[in-house]
C-alpha cells in the first residue's frame, strides 16, 4: 500500500515497502532504458 507523507523539507514523499519501490524503479528503468542510455553516452 502506498501513501503520501510530508518530509521535513515540505516535499511529498511516498511511503512504500522497499520491495514495491524496487519493482517501481526496475519498471521505470526498463521503460526508459533507451533514453537513459542515450543520455549516459552524451555525458
Amino acid at each position: 500500500m502506498s501513501r503520501q507523507v510530508s518530509s521535513p523539507g515540505g516535499e511529498l514523499v511516498r511511503s512504500e515497502a522497499p520491495s514495491e519501490l524496487l519493482r517501481e524503479l526496475v519498471a521505470h528503468l526498463r521503460q526508459n532504458r533507451t533514453l537513459l542510455r542515450e543520455e549516459w553516452v552524451v555525458r
